[in-house]
């Protein structure tokens, strides 16, 4: 397993003076993996950590769309309120710190719209809310590996930096 990691991490060193098309983290991944299953390597999965049965069910273990099952009244939003507001401030403040760091870093002559992150941001968490998901924002850390792996380089990202995919 040492191995494997050891390969994974070399190409993703190596990738970049290759191809930058696609992200070298996602490429060296794809790689190890065909190569652990065409040489039949014992590697541990998923699969062998929480035992087959987790899987049997295939796509039918995911969660259904559905709405929380909570009384919508207001005395159900008097208490939710103050936690909502709270966590939507965290994760905005978050989100606008990733925004402008990723400006400063990007040289790209583009600039992030801060009215667009929060709007996209509040209506996705609100939808993820209502169907039984969890909130979620940017965050610096993986935003930096994305950039440093050559995220803002792709062609998958050619909405944010067009001139440069």
């Amino acid at each position: 397993m040492f191995g494997l990691t050891a390969v994974t991490a070399a190409l993703i060193k190596l990738i970049p003076f290759i191809t930058n098309a696609v992200p070298a983290s996602l490429l060296s991944i794809v790689i190890v993996t065909v190569v652990a299953k065409v040489l039949k390597l014992p590697v541990t999965t998923l699969a062998n950590m929480a035992g087959a049965e987790t899987f049997k069910g295939g796509l039918s273990i995911i969660p259904s769309l559905t709405l929380p099952a909570v009384p919508f009244t207001l005395a159900t939003l008097a208490e939710v309120l103050p936690y909502s507001i709270t966590m939507a401030a965290v994760g905005l403040i978050e989100s606008l710190l990733t925004l402008q760091l990723v400006d400063g870093l990007v040289d790209d002559g583009t600039q992030g719209s801060t009215s667009s992150e929060c709007l996209g941001q509040g209506l996705a968490n609100v939808a993820s809310g209502l169907t039984g998901g969890m909130g979620g924002c940017a965050l610096i850390g993986q935003t930096l590996i994305n950039i440093n792996s050559g995220g803002h380089r792709t062609p998958h990202t050619a909405h944010r930096t067009p001139h440069t995919a």
